[in-house]
């Protein structure tokens, strides 16, 4: 179930297949109420996600990271040539997983300059992890193996930089055996 303002955003009772649920909301924070329902409409489980709404074309934007996870490379690797692939919700991996993320950044003087890192979860910077073009839509991949690291919670950080203005998000994630 979508909560919004606007009664088309809610989706109780209709199937949905995999996939996208896309919906205008103006910029500012949100939340994101996901509950799941079985064939009877009782709540199996549910969740609430607060998410800020960016302001686009208004200066510097940078959009929420979209996370995917590949098993093996080859997953991975069509992962990153797949614009229409459907992220992860999960924030929870195994060492053997290799995440993408993926994410769009917007200036007024042009293309801002992307950065990344990890960072442990005290926020202290683990590792600079590499941001490329993805290909497609302006938007920017950035590589994040995990086999290095111990199991346990990280930060990784994204930075856009346009100048002296600058902007960075978080994606939190865990590590498990």
């Amino acid at each position: 179930v979508l909560v919004d303002p606007q009664p088309a955003h809610h989706r109780r009772g209709r199937s949905l297949a995999p996939g996208r649920v896309e919906f205008e909301v103006p910029p500012g924070p949100i939340d994101l109420e996901i509950a799941v329902e079985d064939a009877a409409a009782e709540v199996l489980d549910r969740e609430t996600r607060k998410i800020i709404v960016p302001s686009l074309g208004l200066g510097l934007t940078v959009s929420t990271p979209e996370v995917f996870r590949g098993r093996t490379l080859p997953e991975w690797q069509k992962l990153s040539a797949d614009a229409a692939a459907l992220p992860v919700i999960e924030r929870e991996f195994r060492r053997t997983d290799r995440l993408l993320l993926r994410v769009g950044a917007q200036s007024a003087a042009g293309p801002p300059v992307m950065t990344a890192r990890m960072l442990n979860r005290d926020g202290t910077e683990m590792s600079v992890l590499p941001v490329n073009p993805a290909g497609f839509g302006g938007l920017s991949h950035i590589d994040v193996p995990l086999a290095a690291l111990p199991v346990g919670d990280f930060l990784i950080e994204v930075t856009a930089k346009d100048g002296a203005e600058q902007l960075s998000t978080l994606v939190a994630i865990r590590v498990i055996p």
